[in-house]
C-alpha cells in the first residue's frame, strides 16, 4: 500500500465534513430530539397529574354524594319518626274519643233496654189480653 497525498486530502475532507455535519446537522437534530423528548415527558407528567387530580375530584364528588344521601336518609327517617309519633297521638286521641262515645252509647243503650224491660210486663199483659180478645171474638170461635 502506498501512501500519497490523496490519503491526507481525503482524511481532511472527511474530518471537515464530519465537523461541518456535526455542527450544522447532528447537534441541532439531537437538540431537537432531546427538546421533543423533554416536551413529551413534560406533557406525559402533566397528563398523569391531571389524571391523578381527576381521580381525587371524582372521589371527593362520590364522597359528597354519599354524605348527602346519608344526610337525606337521616332527615327522611326523622320526618317519618315524627309523622309516626303524630299518627300515634292522633289515633290514640281518636281511640279515646271512640271509647267515650261507645261508653255513652252503651249507657244509653242499657237505659233503653231497662225501659223496654220495664214496659215488657205491661206490653206482655196487653198482648196476652189482645190474643184472648181475638180468640173470644165471634169470628174465630166458629172456626
Amino acid at each position: 500500500m502506498e501512501f500519497n497525498s490523496t490519503l491526507f486530502i481525503q482524511a481532511g475532507i472527511y474530518l471537515a465534513l464530519f465537523f461541518i455535519l456535526k455542527t450544522l446537522y447532528f447537534e441541532p437534530l439531537l437538540a431537537l430530539i432531546s427538546r421533543r423528548e423533554a416536551m413529551t415527558t413534560g406533557k406525559a407528567e402533566q397528563a398523569d397529574a391531571l389524571i391523578k387530580k381527576t381521580e381525587e375530584l371524582r372521589q371527593a364528588y362520590q364522597q359528597k354524594i354519599q354524605d348527602f344521601r346519608f344526610q337525606m336518609l337521616q332527615e327522611k327517617e326523622q320526618k317519618l319518626q315524627s309523622i309516626r309519633q303524630e299518627v300515634s297521638e292522633l289515633s290514640e286521641a281518636a281511640r279515646k274519643k271512640l271509647e267515650e262515645a261507645a261508653s255513652k252509647n252503651e249507657s244509653a243503650f242499657e237505659s233503653e233496654v231497662k225501659q223496654v224491660r220495664a214496659k215488657f210486663p205491661i206490653l206482655s199483659n196487653e198482648l196476652s189480653q189482645s190474643i184472648v180478645d181475638v180468640i173470644r171474638s165471634p169470628g174465630i170461635a166458629s172456626l
